[in-house]
């Protein structure tokens, strides 16, 4: 008993709940090197969901897991509730999440970076390939535009939650992208996609239903939609459709969707689906 201090006989979770107040992440490497025990939970929980409160820190952070040798230890990546304006919309969080997907340490599962417009379209297009392991992706109040989600849908397939609220430039294109590559949505936020109209909702409908994805014909410019083609989509990548796990929809604020698109939307889901007029509370 008296090799050991106090602090040693600690269980791991008061451990976890100390390292947690701890923002420095130089501090919290010299940390895991203070035994093999403190090493493994610093590895297996803070590093898991590391906690990011500067553009600064995200930088630094990135910058550690370049020496990390063990895999798929950075599972979360949140920004959205810890980081200020500046912060939020410095450029060089492009380049930090840049370097982090880099690092084999890395298998992100959980990626939030909403209102982080730091976080350019080009980008999440470079990086699209490196998500493909997300389940949970949130972009609302981020100005990405409908090429640069497509991209991100035709590589996220698993995805079960996804938030692209309050993204103005959105349309229609893109409910027609997630109707065709992600069968195992749950949870959809919609909420303030000015753009987005009934026939948007529409051909999401048909994707749920007929497990082909339809698209309508689209105008030169690709942001418009004036109806639907009878024919599927015919691609070599295209994804093998299953039946929908949609079960709720936010849909706040949207003021050219209609009730009219939103029956059309119930009626096909096979299973209960929930359509929240509330915007959606993270």
């Amino acid at each position: 008993m008296s090799n050991h201090t106090y602090i040693t006989l600690l269980p791991n979770e008061l451990l976890i709940i100390i390292f947690s107040y701890l923002s420095d992440l130089s501090l919290l490497g010299s940390c895991s090197r203070v035994n093999h025990n403190w090493n493994s939970v610093l590895k297996s929980y803070l590093w898991s969901s590391p906690n990011i409160s500067s553009h600064k820190q995200f930088a630094l952070l990135a910058k550690s897991t370049s020496y990390l040798k063990q895999k798929n230890l950075v599972l979360k990546i949140i920004l959205s509730c810890r980081l200020n304006e500046v912060s939020r919309n410095s450029p060089t969080l492009s380049s930090s999440l840049t370097l982090l997907l880099s690092s084999p340490a890395v298998s992100l599962t959980n990626l939030d970076i909403s209102f982080c417009k730091g976080i350019s379209n080009r980008c999440l297009i470079k990086l699209a390939s490196q998500l493909k392991s997300l389940t949970f992706l949130n972009v609302s109040g981020t100005s990405k535009t409908d090429q640069t989600m497509e991209k991100i849908l035709r590589n996220c397939t698993q995805l079960v939650h996804l938030n692209i609220s309050w993204n103005l430039a959105l349309t229609d294109t893109t409910l027609v992208h997630i109707g065709y590559y992600l069968p195992k949505l749950r949870v959809l936020n919609l909420s303030g996609l000015s753009r987005v109209t009934d026939l948007g909702i529409m051909s999401l409908s048909r994707s749920i239903t007929t497990h082909i994805p339809f698209v309508p014909i689209l105008s030169e410019r690709f942001h418009s939609m004036s109806s639907f083609s009878t024919d599927p989509i015919k691609s070599t990548d295209q994804v093998d459709k299953k039946q929908s796990e949609l079960e709720l929809i936010y849909i706040a604020y949207c003021n050219m969707v209609s009730l009219y698109g939103l029956q059309q939307l119930r009626e096909c889901c096979k299973r209960s689906l929930h359509i929240s007029m509330n915007e959606m509370v993270e």
